[in-house]
C-alpha cells in the first residue's frame, strides 16, 4: 500500500498539521521522514499527526513517529497524534505497554504480529 502526505501550517508556521493517507511501513518509511524533514522548519513547535486515513502502521512506521517524537524533544518542541483508527490505536497501546520489554525476534516478527492485529481490529474482530 501507498502512504500520502498532506501538510500545511497554523499559527504563523509555528505548527504543522501532517495527514497520513494509506500505509506507514518499511516502504513509504523514508518518504515520512522525507517530507517531516521538509516541514521541520526553525520556527515549527508543535507537528500533528492527522491519521484518520492511515490504515496500517509497522515497526518501520513506529520508528519513524518516535525519531520526530525525539528531533522535536530535543527542539524544546512537541507531537501530537488525532483522528486515529481503532487498529493504529492498538499499535500505540502495545508498543506503550511493552516500551522497555523486547518480546520479538526481530523486525519481521514485529511487523508480523502488528498485521494481524490490525487486521483482526479493522475486521472488528476481538484480539
Amino acid at each position: 500500500m501507498s502512504l500520502v502526505i498532506t501538510s500545511d501550517f497554523e499559527e504563523n508556521q509555528s505548527i504543522a498539521i501532517v495527514r497520513l493517507i494509506g500505509s506507514l511501513d518499511t516502504d513509504t518509511a523514508p518518504q515520512f521522514d522525507t517530507k517531516v524533514a521538509e516541514i521541520l522548519t526553525p520556527g515549527v513547535r508543535l507537528v500533528m499527526l492527522d491519521m484518520k486515513h492511515l490504515e496500517y502502521i509497522s515497526s518501520a512506521g513506529i520508528r519513524s513517529v518516535f525519531k520526530l517524537f525525539k528531533t522535536m524533544k530535543s527542539r524544546g518542541g512537541k507531537v501530537g497524534a488525532s483522528n486515529r483508527q481503532p487498529q493504529i490505536i492498538k499499535v500505540f497501546e502495545i508498543i506503550q505497554a511493552l516500551p522497555d520489554m523486547q518480546i520479538f525476534a526481530n523486525d519481521d516478527e514485529m511487523d508480523e504480529y502488528l498485521t494481524a492485529v490490525q487486521g483482526k481490529i479493522r475486521n472488528g474482530e476481538d484480539f
